[in-house]
């Protein structure tokens, strides 16, 4: 099994990638991470990305709004909210309170791998909280759930933002072949570390 985090700015490291080369990519983008990256790395999910393959985004509504528009070239399956055990309130006070987040699932042909589990296309079976040192990171119950519905054991899956190594973990776990990406080398070589690196 391959199992390896490269460290470096996931906009380039994505360039060093073979073309049709992995099964699965999961982005769960850092809040305030550049549009103009977006749109580099949506051209790279293509590219890279097999045809019997899937494309997983997570981020809240508002960052997917203007974003999926970079996404054309792809083939729209569901949205899957997620369900928030509380409520963000949003910087723009005229706005509804944020109580969920949402996936998008892309795939680039209808030959796309996918395991029917019977779930509906909202998960309200997943606690999305995570406190502590590890705040921000996706609940392993997710992670499990998405690597189960999108892959087989010896599949790869990119993970374009490493964090704190959730993806990582799950994919050893399950036997599929993985690859990471982080900006932040403290962040890998110390888990217990809070990132200040921004994107």
């Amino acid at each position: 099994m391959i199992s390896e985090v490269c460290i470096g700015n996931s906009v380039e490291l994505i360039k060093t990638i073979p073309d049709n080369y992995v099964d699965l990519i999961i982005a769960d983008y850092p809040f305030r991470f550049k549009l103009e990256y977006h749109k580099v790395l949506a051209k790279e999910y293509y590219r890279v990305l097999k045809d019997t393959g899937n494309l997983i985004i997570i981020n809240n509504p508002t960052n997917l709004f203007k974003t999926i528009p970079f996404y054309q070239d792809f083939i729209f399956r569901n949205e899957i909210i997620l369900i928030k055990p509380y409520k963000y309130i949003p910087f723009n006070k005229k706005m509804f309170y944020f109580k969920h987040n949402c996936i998008i699932w892309l795939v680039k042909s209808k030959n796309y791998y996918f395991k029917d589990l019977g779930y509906t296309d909202v998960l309200d079976n997943v606690y999305y909280m995570v406190k502590g040192k590890n705040v921000g990171s996706l609940p392993e119950k997710l992670v499990e759930i998405i690597i189960e519905f999108f892959s087989k054991p010896n599949y790869s899956v990119l993970d374009v933002f490493y964090g704190y190594g959730t993806v990582k973990r799950v994919c050893e776990r399950l036997k599929r072949n993985y690859i990471g990406f982080e900006i932040d080398p403290n962040k890998v070589q110390n888990p217990s570390y809070k990132s200040t690196v921004a994107n």
